[in-house]
Parts: C-alpha cells; structure tokens; sequence
C-alpha cells in the first residue's frame, strides 16, 4: 500500500446484506455494504454532525496532524460510491480533493481528478495524530466487523491505532 493507502480506502454501497470486499491489485480494497445499513447511516451522520473537529485541525494542524480525508459519494445513474478525496483544502464553503483511488461501481470520475463536496453531502472525513485514527465513522464501521486477524492486518498495513 503506497503512503496514502489507507486514506484512499472506500466505501461502495451496494445491496449486499453483508459487507463485500472487492480486492484489486495496486489500489485499495473497496468494500460494498448494504444502502440501508443502519450503523454506516448512523456513522455518515456522526460525521456531518463533528465536521467542525475536522475543519479545525485541517485549518490549524498540530504537530503530528497528518493524512487528511473527506468522503464523498459520487453518484453515476443509480450507483453511488463513496470515494475519500487526499490532499484536502477547505474554503469556508467546499472541501476540495485529489479522488484518491479508481473507482469501482460509477465511471463518471477518475483517480488523481478534483472533486468537490460540502460539510453537508460529505460521508466521512478523518485524520491522522500520528498513528491514531481521528474521524475516520465509516471506517470504524468496518473495522468493528472485521475478524481479529482482519484487524491486526489492517493496524499492520495503515499503521493505524483505533480507539
């Protein structure tokens, strides 16, 4: 995994009751989960509600501040997949962002391109201080279901702490 690994994870949301895992080489897993999944519902919730922690930090970092993210979802006909945007500036209005990673369900937007999305369509933004995961709902959504296996692996690629 390349130094923006696990800020270029996604979420696709699916139909599928369970959380699918779609592995493809040199990219991040994309996991697809159910539309109506309550506890990613309540996690894209919890984020709209704290972007002020997030806008903070992203406008006065502290020293081992790193790593910023904001999800968005990209919709392209009736698929929707949720796509952290890197590399994140904040105007007052819109977060903008380099889509960290090629998409899987929607083709109407390419790695590397800039997107926009505000505080009040985003699905998720996080940060690093230093190795603890701040923000970051969905992906503890995620983490949570993960087998004890899965979770060491996943501190071992990201480096990541969870609380």
């Amino acid at each position: 995994m390349g130094k923006l690994g696990f800020f270029k994870r996604l979420l696709g949301v699916g139909n599928e009751d369970e959380p699918l895992v779609v592995k493809r080489p040199d990219q991040p897993d994309m996991f697809q989960v159910a539309k109506d999944d309550d506890a990613m519902e309540i996690a894209m919730s919890s984020a709209r509600e704290t972007i002020e922690t997030f806008i903070e930090a992203l406008q006065s970092p502290g020293p081992n501040h790193n790593g910023f993210a904001v999800k968005k979802p990209f919709q392209d006909g009736d698929d929707v997949e949720h796509i952290w945007l890197v590399d994140v500036s904040y105007d007052g209005a819109t977060f903008s962002g380099e889509v960290g990673n090629d998409p899987v369900t929607v083709t109407n937007v390419q790695s590397g391109e800039r997107a926009q999305v505000t505080a009040d369509e985003l699905s998720d933004w996080m940060y690093r201080d230093g190795a603890k995961l701040v923000g970051g709902y969905t992906v503890r959504v995620l983490y949570d279901k993960y087998s004890p296996k899965e979770k060491k692996r996943f501190v071992r690629q990201t480096g990541m702490e969870m609380d």
